[in-house]
């Protein structure tokens, strides 16, 4: 089985999946988390969307992409299905590893036509 099918049949995502904390200081050589793949407790996503997948989200700005600063606010969007929204930086377990911000690019570019997260889903109107 690869890596991608093994994913798939995760039950979740927990801290061990992360590099760090969204408080700790990237080693990278990056000042911030903009960009990267940031892991949602299971706990913390309503009952509809408990699934390992809803947890997985793309920061991308907001205070709260900086590890130091006091700010809380993070701006992105779901890997899973590309909805935009808010969550609090401390909601998050942290930064995702290498392999599941891969998983994250193959489930963005379901949704983006291959664009790795960068273009936005067309939503049908909910009824």
């Amino acid at each position: 089985m690869n890596k991608t099918n093994n994913m798939k049949d995760r039950k979740s995502f927990t801290k061990e999946d992360c590099i760090r904390s969204m408080y700790d200081v990237p080693t990278d050589g990056t000042l911030d988390n903009a960009g990267r793949v940031c892991i949602i407790p299971l706990e913390k996503l309503t009952e509809k969307y408990r699934k390992p997948e809803y947890q997985l989200f793309r920061v991308l700005s907001g205070f709260g992409i900086e590890p130091t600063n006091s700010g809380n606010a993070c701006y992105g969007h779901f890997c899973f299905d590309g909805e935009h929204c808010r969550w609090e930086k401390y909601n998050f377990f942290g930064v995702a590893n290498e392999e599941v911000e891969k998983y994250a690019q193959e489930l963005e570019s379901n949704w983006t036509g291959g664009a790795g997260g960068s273009a936005e889903k067309e939503r049908e109107p909910e009824m």
